[in-house]
């Protein structure tokens, strides 16, 4: 298990879930009106929220700059005031209680894997749902772009202090482990079916 690079164990680990979601998402992105992509928003929200908390709660000291610019709870909160021309309120919007349980920086590194994965991902649904929605100039797409131009930089410098951070078999189990039961919990939360 040591020879092979996290993130390449991270994917084969968490490929089934990874394919289902991913169907799941095609299926229900097709035809998606502005009040459905509304409410998929307030979902992510409803899970990204509390996540962070954990997440940014759970990293040491030398690590914690690593949340930092990776927030996404920001660039939702904008696309939902977008979408609610103003009137959003994030305090009506239901989070998620059974958020991972991230004990250690080996657990948060795994869970982390299944976010970045899904802000590389989220380059395809934004041109998915531009196609569909026709909102002006980009706007209320601020999630499915967080890092813009910078997205696979972004990815291999994570995939890169992956390896640097969860060189033992145990930690690499561990973080595994982590980007599954993200994964499980993410899927039950948006509620795609």
């Amino acid at each position: 298990m040591t020879s092979v690079s996290l993130s390449e164990l991270l994917k084969e680990h968490t490929r089934l879930q990874h394919d289902a979601l991913e169907c799941r998402l095609r299926d229900f992105l097709a035809g998606i009106t502005i009040e459905r992509y509304e409410t998929f928003l307030q979902r992510w929200y409803g899970f990204i929220a509390p996540w962070e908390e954990t997440v940014s709660s759970r990293l040491p000291v030398e690590l914690s700059e690593l949340l930092g610019d990776r927030r996404k709870a920001r660039s939702l909160e904008s696309d939902l005031s977008f979408l609610s021309k103003g009137s959003f309120n994030k305090q009506s919007i239901p989070l998620c209680d059974f958020v991972p349980d991230l004990r250690t920086v080996d657990d948060v590194l795994g869970s982390m894997y299944v976010i970045e994965g899904a802000t590389l991902g989220g380059k395809v649904i934004r041109k998915m749902l531009e196609r569909q929605l026709a909102l002006p100039n980009g706007a209320g797409f601020a999630f499915f772009s967080s890092y813009g131009n910078l997205t696979m930089k972004r990815w291999l410098e994570f995939k890169e202090l992956l390896d640097v951070h969860c060189k033992s078999i145990g930690a690499k189990s561990v973080a595994c482990g982590s980007a599954q039961e993200t994964f499980n919990v993410l899927s039950r939360w948006l509620l795609i079916h």
